[in-house]
């Protein structure tokens, strides 16, 4: 398993936390200040322990199965402890780019571990979403389509590389061809 340092969080993966921590943030925001009908009071808590859930999203170049797991242990904690609380639209976010992540990066088990980590996640969104269980229809295909598009792109750069290393060079068109 990669060694996780500061020096290792790249920065797409720092915008990409910070866009998916400040979204989690202002919707559990409108969660404790304003909640939705039917939901009951919620704690100011809640709002900080979701970090839980969006900040693995660090680690998504360097260690995308860790930061998976993390993601739905934080899941399943923040829904055990909070109830319906679930911000669907960030955790979403969260698991499809981690998921995709994990897709690109990762081969046989691992990659397969990982559609089943973010299968599982959006599972437990479902499960903790104020909205109702009817979510994953949202959540499953995406984090499915996420994954299959890291597997596509994982191919292609094997693909490329493949090249790469037997030397052949891309083929010029001739001059006055189409």
């Amino acid at each position: 398993m990669p060694r996780i340092t500061a020096a290792s969080i790249r920065p797409l993966d720092l915008v990409l936390t910070l866009a998916v921590v400040v979204l989690g943030t202002l919707l559990m925001i409108g969660n404790v200040y304003d909640p939705e009908p039917g939901m009951g009071s919620v704690s100011f808590v809640a709002i900080p322990a979701f970090l839980v859930v969006t900040l693995p999203m660090l680690w998504r170049s360097t260690s995308p199965l860790l930061a998976l797991t993390a993601v739905v242990v934080g899941l399943a904690a923040h829904t055990a402890v909070f109830g319906e609380l679930i911000r669907c639209g960030a955790a979403f976010l969260t698991l499809a780019l981690l998921t995709y992540a994990a897709g690109a990066r990762l081969d046989g088990r691992d990659a397969l571990a990982a559609l089943g980590l973010g299968a599982g996640g959006a599972l437990l969104v479902g499960a903790g979403d104020f909205l109702g269980f009817g979510v994953i229809v949202v959540g499953l295909p995406l984090v499915t389509l996420a994954w299959g598009g890291g597997r596509l792109m994982r191919a292609r750069g094997r693909r490329a590389a493949g090249v790469a290393t037997r030397g052949v060079a891309p083929v010029a068109p001739v001059a006055g061809r189409s």
